[in-house]
């Protein structure tokens, strides 16, 4: 699904797979479960985008539904934040709150986020290294808010519920809001 001139949606919207955003057709945002990995690499196909091309992949949190299978994509460098990385060190699997999925980020390098065309807005919250990306006046923002007033949980090992509020306060000037889990909206 197409939601601006360059930016599309490429995958999720299957069982508990986070969606999948691809800007400027080389940076994604977030990759899914890796059981939708299939089903997005066929979407980037469509565009005629094939996965050797996709240069940046950004994580807006290491949960199992954001992370997929990163081997899909060689030629990718892997960014998170600098918390999620080590709580992602620190915590093991429970920071990706599956065994497995942890299994495939230790494959990677996951590498601190650096500045892009892309403005980072750290929102800890649902995890402590949760992060929401805007380009233009798209946000893009994870599990930290799914539709005006609707937030992800808070209750998970590496959640701040304290600094949700606050975070949340940070999300302005944004006129399409694409969330981790559900539909984009319009303001």
């Amino acid at each position: 699904m197409q939601i601006s001139e360059d930016v599309y949606e490429v995958g999720g919207k299957e069982g508990l797979s986070s969606n999948v955003y691809l800007i400027k057709k080389s940076i994604l945002i977030d990759l899914g479960t890796k059981k939708n990995t299939e089903k997005l690499i066929q979407n980037l196909k469509e565009l005629n985008v094939k996965p050797d091309v996709i240069k940046t992949i950004i994580f807006t949190h290491l949960h199992y539904d954001h992370i997929g299978n990163p081997s899909s994509f060689k030629k990718a460098k892997f960014y998170a934040s600098k918390e999620e990385i080590e709580d992602l060190n620190k915590f093991g699997f429970l920071a990706v709150a599956n065994p497995r999925s942890y299994e495939l980020l230790k494959g990677i390098k996951l590498h601190p986020l650096e500045e892009t065309e892309l403005k980072i807005i750290s929102t800890p919250g649902h995890t402590r290294g949760s992060i929401c990306l805007q380009y233009k006046d798209i946000l893009f923002s994870g599990d930290t808010l799914f539709k005006e007033n609707i937030v992800g949980r808070t209750d998970l090992p590496t959640s701040k519920p304290e600094l949700l509020e606050e975070s949340l306060k940070k999300l302005k000037g944004y006129k399409i809001l694409c969330p981790g889990h559900g539909k984009c909206t319009t303001k």
